[in-house]
């Protein structure tokens, strides 16, 4: 299993803390293509990575999702493949969307009502396993929730295909708008819904880096279905 979340919770650092700068991939996503155009919160618009490296031998990484609009209902799912090696073809919280022929590695699932939270879930021969949460927090004024974690700089290089999907808070809930997907992913409410091509960024490279991949950050708390 590839484990994301330990016991240090890390923040975004400034930039005198930084090593080797910053590094932003965003993915612009287009507007108006659900079944209910009147869901602004739950039209992605665009979904940025911005990657920190730091003199303490990490790379931190910001998962920001900026939405149409916003509503304390909104479920927010990001969904990671680490090695392009298929992972699993389903999701922790059960909801019914599907990869095609992609899978998933590691799952966060986040909400932003009461006092808002997620969940760190990965997959290994067991099966799905909790592993905490990761540091957020919610830009109301931008229509925007960050997701943050942390990444050993010793593991740079490595490509990770990733989607991100909005939806309600009933369990049978799918996926209402994909990171991946121009057009609409889903009919209406009870049905199902499928990813697309998962888009990709790379983990910044550092001298000396090899090819693997680890994850730290973050003590977590659980969520309520």
């Amino acid at each position: 299993m590839i484990k994301i979340a330990t016991s240090c919770a890390v923040m975004l650092v400034s930039g005198s803390a930084l090593a080797g700068g910053t590094h932003v991939d965003t993915f612009i996503d287009s507007q108006n293509d659900l079944f209910d155009n009147g869901l602004s919160n739950l039209d992605i618009t665009q979904v940025s990575v911005t990657q920190q490296m730091t003199a303490g031998g990490l790379v931190l990484i910001d998962m920001a999702i900026t939405t149409r609009g916003m509503s304390d209902w909104t479920k927010y799912m990001v969904f990671l493949d680490f090695f392009g090696n298929g992972g699993a073809p389903n999701n922790p919280w059960g909801r019914p969307i599907s990869f095609g022929s992609q899978g998933i590695d590691s799952f966060i699932g986040g909400w932003i009502d009461g006092s808002g939270g997620n969940e760190v879930w990965g997959v290994g021969a067991g099966g799905w396993a909790l592993q905490g949460s990761t540091p957020f927090f919610v830009d109301w004024a931008n229509n925007t929730v960050h997701y943050q974690t942390a990444i050993d700089i010793a593991f740079a290089g490595v490509v990770i295909g990733m989607d991100v999907a909005t939806s309600g808070g009933r369990s049978g809930d799918a996926g209402v708008d994909h990171l991946s997907r121009s057009d609409m992913a889903m009919g209406g409410w009870g049905q199902s819904s499928e990813s697309g091509q998962f888009v990709q960024f790379t983990i910044i490279p550092a001298p000396g880096a090899i090819a693997l991949f680890g994850l730290v950050g973050l003590s977590g708390s659980r969520r309520r279905r």
